[in-house]
């Protein structure tokens, strides 16, 4: 191949039939360009890996995957479960996660309970840093307080007098956000484990953003919906002014962002390193 595979992850618990990234990415090429989901079967047809592949996977997904995965997963009582990552890397701009497949099928509104308490035991995951974003990928700030920064010079920048408080930076640890919670994103097994399977939009972040995302978001997401103190509302509105031109790589932040900030803003594939 021309381009040399850049591997980011590779778990001790990797199938000894799974392809090696090079013949993975000669799989993924027959189904085209991608972006795409594809199963990968070991020769006698017993198991299966799942492959998600396109120019938008990114290996911080696969990180953070693979933490919430091993923080869950090991624990028999646990109400949620989370595919495990067995490999990940890019190749030519794109990236590869190839991982447990899981899952008889799809939830409905009519298992929204259990979704319920998979989500809070998730939300329950202590955060391993004090930086905000992904575990250990992408245009990452370094502390919340430049986070905060940002987003208040944004809101200056368009004139909003409101601005954003957030008061992790104090101390208080950050908070998983799902910020793509819909029926399709968990899966049922027929023993009635529940697993999680997406998490392109999972970050550790303030409290506000979890609560934007909830807010904003799809069916799932507005049934999710927490009740909140007033201090916590006040820090909504503002998070929805910022929150449509919020972006380390778009013009419009990148014009608001700070001095201190200037330097850390990454280009487009930064973003799925």
């Amino acid at each position: 191949m021309a381009e040399s595979i850049v591997l980011a992850l590779k778990n001790d618990s990797i199938p000894a039939w799974l392809p090696s990234p090079e013949n993975i990415v000669l799989e993924c090429l027959k189904h085209g360009r991608g972006p795409s989901n594809i199963p990968i079967h070991p020769p006698d047809g017993s198991d299966a890996a799942i492959v998600k592949w396109g120019p938008a996977v990114g290996m911080s997904e696969a990180r953070t995957q693979d933490f919430l995965a091993k923080q869950v997963n090991e624990d028999n009582n646990s109400a949620v479960r989370v595919p495990v990552v067995y490999l990940a890397f890019r190749h030519n701009n794109v990236g590869y996660i190839a991982m447990q497949h899981v899952g008889d099928r799809d939830f409905t509104r009519d298992d929204f309970p259990k979704i319920a308490l998979a989500v809070k035991h998730l939300q329950q995951i202590p955060s391993p840093t004090s930086a905000p974003g992904p575990i250990n990928g992408g245009p990452i700030m370094p502390s919340v307080d430049l986070l905060e920064e940002h987003i208040n010079a944004l809101l200056a920048y368009k004139r909003w007098p409101w601005r954003v408080d957030f008061a992790e930076k104090t101390g208080i640890p950050l908070s998983l956000c799902i910020d793509d919670l819909h029926w399709g994103n968990f899966r049922i097994d027929s023993s009635g484990l529940i697993y999680s399977i997406d998490h392109a939009r999972t970050n550790f972040l303030p409290l506000a953003f979890r609560h934007l995302s909830l807010a904003q978001g799809e069916e799932l997401a507005m049934m999710l919906e927490e009740p909140l103190e007033d201090t916590e509302a006040t820090q909504l509105w503002p998070m929805r002014l910022a929150s449509g031109d919020f972006n380390m790589t778009s013009s419009d932040s990148s014009k608001a962002l700070p001095d201190s900030l200037r330097a850390l803003k990454g280009d487009h594939y930064s973003l799925f390193d």
